[in-house]
């Protein structure tokens, strides 16, 4: 026993090494450690409006915006969108992708164990040098073997490659996340814009119709009045193609409208004719929103989505580098089986049965012809071009966010003047209505102020639909969902 006991120590030392070793560099990560790139985009936006100005300004405050516009139809067709719509459904479906290889990542670290068992029954051929030998001792030529353990192996990661490997795909799967949101901000803003544009053509069809039937009205007055003559014949033949261009402008609309419910049923991820039913209501506009922004550009601009992701691509880029310059150093992996082993199975779990084997492999290139330099620069290549998309990104995000306010303040202008206008054609409307009613004038000035009016209305429904996509516009490029 005492033997025994001497000589254990003598034969764990190298695994003693090994682990110590394994201990005393395991923090040892080689590679560039990341720093978050600094974005330069200015202190304010050109466009945005004063300070005092209400609406959003933040991610949070811009979360769900679409319920402030007061539209539960609006509210109810983006919500089904973000539900089922199939983009969204392929982003979240690359997300558990990412989260999935994460987690194969992360066990490379860990040791790897291996349980077997076997057993095995065979027989030498008797014109074989050993079974001529056993036969010369009268030894039998069939065996068997009965064997069973664990095998354990493990690769240290003294130099940090399957760390920086595991820090670039984390950052990859977080890219995965932030472009799932970047999707869902575009479904949202763009199943927002479809809902508007139909109810836009929905408004501007009811006034098509009232516009046709006061030019079928101005139609029927001029063949009352028309006399003998060129110039009455030429006063019929203009209303008469008055009513045909009205009647021709019917279909187009029509048409529109369907593109635009069957577009809303694809964004939603539901049959077409879905949302027939839903949208067959009063063709209400939702009640734009302005929105403030106090946030410095760069503040703004990293709470959008699409920049994170773009920002989590360098920082995987930059791991890859640690990746690519860990292949200079050696690489060590430690490896261990301890079981039993006996040819007659009633002997398997005697004390003499017993096996064990340990150990430790080294792997080091020292000569590859410039194979791992050309890896490093590939490495740090892909860096430069993910740090240049960054900063593309981000630029592109800070300009989409100064248009759509401009865009904003100009439809918002817009509207009021159209406002002025439709009032104004109004009450001249009305004047001529009062002139009819007491006999003052013929129906005609009635009717031409009825078309003026229902050419405003059509003008500021259009007005109205330009200032709420600029309104989504906005919310979009801040990024809100």
């Amino acid at each position: 026993m005492g033997e025994m006991g001497m000589g254990r120590p003598a034969r764990l030392a190298p695994w003693m090494v090994a682990i110590g070793m394994g201990a005393l560099v395991a923090g040892c990560t080689v590679g560039p450690d990341y720093v978050r790139p600094t974005l330069d985009l200015g202190g304010t936006f050109p466009s945005a409006p004063p300070r005092d100005a209400s609406g959003p300004a933040t991610a949070t405050e811009t979360a769900g915006w679409w319920r402030a516009l007061g539209d539960p139809a609006l509210t109810q067709v983006i919500e089904r969108a973000l539900a089922a719509n199939a983009d969204l459904e392929a982003a979240a479906a690359r997300v558990a992708q990412s989260r999935a290889e994460l987690t194969g990542v992360k066990a490379l670290a860990l040791p790897i164990g291996q349980a077997g068992a076997a057993a095995l029954h065979g027989s030498d051929s008797a014109r074989s040098p050993e079974g001529q030998l056993l036969s010369q001792f009268r030894a039998p030529l069939e065996s068997d073997l009965y064997a069973g353990g664990l095998a354990v192996t493990w690769e240290t990661d003294l130099f940090g490659k399957i760390r920086r490997g595991r820090e670039a795909r984390a950052a990859q799967a977080q890219m995965d996340v932030h472009e799932l949101q970047a999707t869902r901000v575009a479904v949202a803003a763009q199943t927002a814009r479809v809902y508007v544009i139909l109810r836009g053509l929905q408004q501007r069809r009811a006034i098509l119709r009232r516009r046709l039937v006061a030019a079928e009205r101005a139609l029927t007055l001029t063949q009352r009045r028309a006399v003998e003559g060129e110039g009455a014949g030429l006063y019929v033949r203009q209303a008469e193609a008055q009513v045909a261009s009205l009647r021709a402008a019917l279909p187009v609309i029509d048409a529109a409208i369907a593109q635009s419910i069957d577009s809303l049923d694809v964004l939603q991820g539901q049959p077409l004719g879905t949302s027939r039913s839903l949208l067959s209501g009063p063709p209400i506009l939702p009640v734009g929103l302005a929105a403030r922004v106090v946030d410095a550009p760069a503040a703004v601009v990293a709470r959008r989505p699409d920049v994170a992701a773009a920002e989590r691509a360098v920082a995987a880029a930059n791991a890859g580098i640690g990746v690519a310059v860990a292949e200079y150093y050696p690489q060590v992996s430690l490896a261990g089986l301890a079981g039993l082993s006996s040819t007659q199975s009633a002997h398997l779990l005697d004390s003499n049965a017993g096996l064990w084997a340990g150990g430790a492999a080294v792997q080091w290139r020292l000569l590859d012809w410039g194979r791992i330099g050309a890896d490093v620069a590939a490495a740090k290549g892909r860096k430069a071009e993910a740090l240049a998309v960054y900063r593309r990104t981000a630029e592109t995000a800070a300009a989409e966010i100064d248009v759509a306010l401009a865009q904003l303040q100009a439809s918002a202008e817009r509207s009021r003047r159209i406002d002025d206008l439709t009032l104004s054609v109004a009450r001249a409307r009305a004047i001529a209505d009062r002139a009819h009613a007491v006999g003052e004038t013929t129906l005609a000035p009635g009717l031409e102020a009825e078309d003026r009016l229902c050419a405003a209305e059509d003008e500021r429904v259009q007005a109205q639909v330009t200032a709420l996509q600029a309104s989504i516009d906005l919310y979009r490029a801040l990024g809100g969902v």
